[in-house]
């Protein structure tokens, strides 16, 4: 390339030698060679920017190669946020240039707040880190109430994308004799329900139940997950608990447990909604705001300020990894609802949640035994 600028610069010279007979014109010369070479030096800032173009675009196409990507989830393993996220790391290499490793590390403790709160100021920002953590506190429920504890801004989180949607089944033990919420209502002695943690949304959505529907509930909080919740409730030390779809099924299926209502996606065609049986308009308010946080249940995210290139890459890996038809069909076996939900879509609803009116917070913080 340089040589043959050099020739081309010989050419032009020897052009205007000759022009006019032979005669030097030393102001058309002079005009000539400036323009001459004001193309050529064009000309060869462009190749190199086009160089400079290349070698900064080759980084992006090998950003994760080589290199370990860690997913911290918020809960014990065994629970729905591990095992969505396990089967998310399982095909997500495929999609990443470098196919990069991809592992797993649990970071349970205050209902994922523990979690929230590394991701948020000590995780690095280089795109090698990222978390999936409880869906109430990263659609701003949390936030919004004033729980103690978390310290993350969940505004400032980059939002990956939605690993699926839950249903939340309000599930109550079969020799009880409870096949709806008349039931509960009417039960002579309260009903044990489990939480995960005093202020976490299974403990919210149970005193929802118990405060705001009439259900005759005794909230028993405290469960480092909803494996361990799960395990009370089969064993019969507890006698509700509200649960995905996920780990109901098995329970249901089972005649351990029958399904009163559900919270989220409309998983079982024949069991109502809570929204749709609320007795009170609070009580609606209440279960739509709840909902919508089971809607983006497994949400994904990077620690703020991280890595451009890299939020790129994961967003696109992340929505091809939801069009797999292997990871489509190990969902389905895994009662997993694929609910593909954008970045931007998260990130509109926190800031719907965070702008609630003044009633349904205050019914908010009564269930997050926030005065």
């Amino acid at each position: 390339m340089y040589r043959r600028k050099q020739y081309e610069t010989r050419f032009v010279f020897s052009a205007i030698s000759k022009i006019e007979g032979g005669k030097f014109v030393k102001r058309k010369i002079l005009a000539l060679a400036t323009v001459a070479l004001l193309i050529i030096a064009a000309s060869l800032l462009g190749g190199c920017g086009g160089a400079e173009d290349k070698q900064a675009a080759a980084p992006a196409e090998d950003y994760y190669k080589g290199k370990t990507i860690r997913i911290i989830v918020g809960y014990s393993a065994g629970g729905g946020y591990d095992t969505n996220a396990r089967l998310f790391a399982t095909y997500l290499p495929k999609y990443i240039p470098g196919n990069p490793n991809v592992i797993v590390e649990n970071m349970p403790g205050g209902s994922s707040m523990k979690a929230a709160n590394y991701l948020y100021s000590q995780a690095d920002k280089d795109g090698l880190t990222m978390g999936t953590i409880d869906r109430g506190i990263n659609i701003g429920l949390n936030t919004l109430v004033g729980l103690e504890g978390l310290e993350a801004d969940v505004g400032k989180f980059i939002q990956i994308g939605n690993g699926g949607a839950a249903s939340h089944i309000l599930l109550v033990r079969s020799e009880l004799g409870v096949d709806d919420l008349e039931g509960l209502k009417t039960a002579k002695e309260p009903v044990s329900i489990g939480g995960t943690g005093a202020q976490s949304l299974p403990a919210a959505i149970a005193r929802m139940y118990d405060d705001y529907f009439d259900a005759n509930m005794n909230v028993v909080a405290g469960y480092a997950g909803s494996n361990e919740a799960e395990m009370a409730l089969q064993q019969g030390e507890l006698k509700a608990f509200s649960i995905n779809q996920t780990k109901a099924m098995p329970m249901i299926d089972a005649g351990i447990v029958k399904p009163v209502v559900q919270l989220g996606a409309k998983y079982l065609p024949d069991v109502p909604l809570a929204e749709d049986v609320a007795p009170t308009d609070t009580a609606k308010s209440l279960a739509l705001i709840l909902s919508q946080s089971n809607q983006v249940a497994y949400p994904f995210v990077f620690p703020p300020d991280t890595n451009e290139e890299a939020v790129k890459i994961m967003r696109e890996a992340f929505a091809k990894v939801l069009e797999d038809p292997e990871y489509q069909a190990k969902a389905k076996e895994m009662d997993v609802i694929i609910n593909p939900v954008s970045a931007d879509e998260i990130q509109n609803m926190v800031s719907d949640t965070l702008n609630s009116p003044p009633d349904v917070v205050a019914a908010l913080k009564k269930i997050y035994m926030v005065e």
